[in-house]
């Protein structure tokens, strides 16, 4: 669509088909439906055939909907309806159910190691992995080639949250995760670096969009054109809230945020310059507060951007678009989730411990500009009780991290 011709989308292989989240949710209910009930509705149906032929089966023993929940029943009456007669069926079940008893007798899981390959193993092909695993240099290279691995440092205890009881009910609709990269300075956008997330979230279908949009946070939004020696107690002094503009560009779509009554459209002059070049198609335009995840279409591996103050750009990228488990978090107030946090949060580069406060673009002093600094080292580098020192400018400055 609107920049699927510039970035050549369709010949990228990491990068899916255009994906209506609505309907994928609609398709996915039905392929669930379909797959539970392939051994459920034959042998219900081989049920009530059996009580319509066999009329000395007493009501009190005829078997319900709710009683082929069991998964032993119905996988019993499944076989019955390809005729397998009941003793047969019987001794699979319970051939089954003595197996498993015996695994567990024999092999408790208590006694399972913890490591592979098993220390104590005679098997030839594990003793020789194990040589290898011990090899210098291999467990430091292993540990080098996770770190680029697709789900490395996820929280794992948001992200898999065991098994769910029988039955457990699930909501009808789909999990997503979204993967933020943050802005590049203009001193590293020449440099060929590879470009990773900070942050990445696991997101719901029937969550807003505009929840999305708060989570994505940004360290200008809390700067100040404030010099140190000015007041800064005021929140409308500071970018989030003089610069409140900001949108969502996903597919062929700008998501506008106007939930400030400061904040304008600022899609207007890019929508002027697509509408002059024919290789974009024509844009369209929705309020971000009556957008939910499932309204929109996309493509799963494609960088889609966020932008806000003007000019400050933070990629996006949706990836595994799937129908929600009874192991899912199942509250919707509980999305997005953080599922991986690797935002850096400054310290003072000359305590190397406390919060800044001030951000020092300029000074003669400093070797690294711009540098972050406390309160107390602030005004201990470069003030002699209220005389300057040397030549510097100076912001308010205020950490993201506090609004998380």
């Amino acid at each position: 669509m609107s920049m699927d011709k510039l970035f050549d989308s369709d010949k990228k292989s990491y990068v899916s088909p255009p994906i209506n989240i609505g309907e994928f949710l609609d398709k996915a209910i039905k392929a669930d439906a379909r797959l539970s009930n392939f051994c459920a509705a034959p042998a219900f149906e081989y049920v009530k055939e059996l009580l319509r032929v066999d009329g000395t089966i007493p009501a009190a023993d005829h078997p319900t909907a709710s009683d082929l929940q069991d998964c032993r029943l119905s996988f019993k009456y499944y076989l019955m309806s390809k005729g397998i007669e009941s003793e047969q069926c019987d001794e699979v079940v319970n051939g089954m159910d003595d197996q498993l008893q015996e695994l567990l007798m024999n092999v408790p899981v208590d006694n399972l190691q913890g490591v592979f390959p098993p220390k104590e193993n005679n098997l030839k092909s594990l003793q020789a992995l194990r040589e290898f695993q011990d090899l210098p240099g291999i467990r430091q290279e292993k540990t080098l080639l996770s770190t680029r691995l697709k789900y490395h440092d996820l929280r794992s205890g948001e992200y898999r949250k065991g098994y769910a009881a029988p039955n457990q009910p699930v909501e009808a609709d789909v999990v997503m995760m979204v993967h933020l990269v943050p802005p590049r300075l203009p001193r590293d956008v020449q440099k060929q670096s590879r470009v990773r997330p900070d942050v990445k979230l696991l997101i719901r279908g029937e969550m807003p969009l505009s929840k999305l949009r708060d989570k994505i946070f940004c360290g200008y939004d809390y700067f100040s054109n404030l010099h140190d020696f000015e007041d800064a107690s005021n929140v409308k002094d500071y970018y989030i809230n003089r610069y409140p503009s900001s949108f969502l560009f996903i597919h062929d779509t700008f998501y506008i945020d106007k939930r400030n009554p400061e904040a304008i459209d600022i899609t207007v002059p890019i929508r002027s310059f697509m509408a002059n070049h024919k290789i974009f198609g024509e844009p369209k335009v929705r309020d971000i507060t009556m957008t939910k995840i499932n309204d929109l279409t996309l493509r799963l591996g494609e960088p889609y951007v966020f932008v806000h103050i003007g000019d400050c750009e933070h990629l996006v990228v949706f990836t595994d678009l799937r129908r929600m488990h009874p192991t899912d978090t199942q509250a919707l107030g509980e999305y997005p989730i953080f599922l991986y946090d690797r935002s850096t949060t400054p310290k003072c580069c000359i305590c190397k411990t406390d919060t800044p406060a001030f951000i020092v673009p300029e000074s003669d002093r400093i070797p690294h500009c711009p540098a972050f600094m406390c309160t107390n080292c602030f005004n201990a580098f470069n003030y002699n009780n209220d005389t300057r020192i040397g030549d510097f400018k100076a912001f308010h400055f205020i950490d993201q991290s506090i609004f998380e």
